[in-house]
């Protein structure tokens, strides 16, 4: 969740941490006890308490993780306009769907791109009162290879002024740097929100300046971004910009994932219009959408010229690519244990691909269930194809193929428009960096059903981006084999 309002409290001392957090796994927060935090009887970590003020006695506050009956507080917390005037990429009016959604984002706990929090308290005799949430989201890596965390918070009106958030914030600050390995820590409060960029002034180790950034409605608003240093292991280079840590390159996955209010129920296609509607209809600013628009008839010409694409019927070339622990992976050996459902995307940048990779992780046991493999290929080198896997928690293998050797043989390749490659620079997307040459191409969309014997025997592969093979028609192809 992006930062949200808190309570002004940037002249309190930080609490001392007097419940070391123990542990080593990430992302299992080492402080689960088995202490009752609802009806749901989920595990919690108290923290330290709080000391009594003459405006407000001490409050036992306690993290949980999200549970479903936490979506109608959530979403009365996050419609209050004294909150949503602090938050950052996050639709007003918040809807039950939206919570439902977001809470479902962390259901996987392998998963190192998101971890949320429930902020609970006895308070002053209620079970495990929803009263706020916490947040750590993966971001880009910075220019060394360090991967960077969004820090976000929200908490109920009726909370402000007590320490709680500065409190709650300190204990995962301490723990996430101390122990699960975390350098690099950042905040993103409008300037104008004193209450949220108290919950950081006074904490050690933060530090930043002022940038703009375009929030869900495609408006300007003035961030202040903060980066703890406290922890890291080296000192912050000339090269790594506030502009960079704003997260510029995540605005497209952002700006589709605060307007995804039903995507969980949706067909795949149907969730990919969604997002294209949503996106080109008010939710990313006009010369952006322009942009898209204007490139997506550049990459329709391109297709139907000069091309011949793999077709039903032909032998599939051998392949060998490593995964994304640099294990190499041969076609040969996975068409030993039948046919393959090979998917290309396009990469991790691209909000198109990374809802078709989920689509197909959620339907990977029907794959099974028929013998297929379903393989992923990615221009991008295995480093970032492994965040790929571990940010939607993929259980399948997502091969680097470098330079588009395979796509190529295959007539998938093609150079993305200079419009994009603009867009894509503002934003902060580096192809040199994530697919090791500065070539600009990329696969189209494509998926291919594979028999046994390497034979092709369905091909879909279409211009427009935004259309992908529904998990469905895949499932009905392998019927046919």
């Amino acid at each position: 969740m992006s930062t949200g309002a808190s309570e002004p409290e940037s002249s309190q001392p930080v609490p001392v941490q007097t419940q070391p957090l123990t542990g080593t796994t990430w992302p299992r927060p080492p402080w689960y006890v088995s202490q009752p935090a609802s009806e749901n009887k989920g595990p919690s970590v108290r923290l330290p308490a709080l000391s009594a003020t003459p405006n407000s006695p001490a409050t036992p506050v306690f993290l949980t993780p999200l549970y479903a009956n936490d979506a109608a507080p959530m979403q009365h917390l996050l419609s209050n306009p004294l909150v949503a005037a602090g938050l950052l990429n996050v639709p007003t009016p918040y809807t039950i769907e939206q919570a439902h959604h977001w809470i479902n984002l962390n259901r996987d706990p392998s998963s190192s791109s998101l971890l949320a929090w429930a902020i609970r308290t006895h308070y002053p005799n209620d079970a495990g009162l929803y009263i706020g949430g916490l947040s750590l989201t993966r971001r880009d890596e910075a220019p060394d290879g360090t991967a960077t965390y969004e820090l976000g918070y929200s908490l109920s009106p009726e909370f402000w002024g007590k320490g709680i958030m500065k409190n709650a914030s300190v204990a995962l600050l301490t723990w996430a740097t101390e122990e699960a390995g975390v350098e690099e820590v950042f905040v993103r409060v409008e300037t104008s929100n004193g209450r949220s960029k108290g919950v950081i002034d006074g904490i050690p180790g933060f530090v930043g300046e002022e940038d703009q950034e375009v929030d869900w409605k495609g408006e300007k608003r003035v961030i202040h971004c903060s980066c703890n240093q406290q922890f890291k292991h080296r000192a912050l280079g000339p090269e790594l910009s506030f502009r960079f840590m704003s997260r510029q390159n995540d605005i497209l996955e952002s700006l589709y994932i605060s307007r995804d209010p039903k995507a969980a129920n949706m067909a795949l296609n149907q969730e990919l219009s969604a997002l294209y509607n949503n996106f080109h209809n008010g939710g990313a600013p006009k010369e952006v959408s322009q942009t898209i628009l204007e490139s997506a008839k550049v990459l329709q010409s391109d297709f139907t010229t000069n091309r011949r694409v793999i077709q039903a019927g032909e032998e599939l070339p051998a392949f060998t690519l490593p995964d994304a622990t640099g294990k190499s992976v041969a076609s040969a050996s996975l068409l030993e244990s039948g046919p393959i459902l090979i998917s290309f995307y396009r990469g991790d940048w691209c909000p198109y691909c990374n809802i078709e990779l989920r689509g197909l992780q959620k339907r990977l046991p029907d794959f099974k269930a028929k013998g297929v493999t379903l393989v992923a290929i990615t221009p991008q080198l295995p480093d970032t194809a492994l965040t790929t896997v571990e940010k939607h928690s993929l259980e399948f293998p997502v091969l680097s193929d470098a330079g588009n050797a395979f796509a190529r043989q295959l007539g998938l390749v093609h150079k993305q428009p200079e419009g994009i490659l603009s867009l894509h620079k503002s934003f902060g997307i580096d192809y040199n960096k994530i697919n090791g040459d500065e070539s600009h191409e990329i696969p189209f969309p494509a998926t291919i059903l594979v028999d046994a014997k390497g034979i092709v025997r369905n091909v879909f592969v279409d211009a427009d981006i935004t259309k992908r093979l529904e998990p469905d028609t895949a499932l009905e192809w392998t019927d046919a084999l």
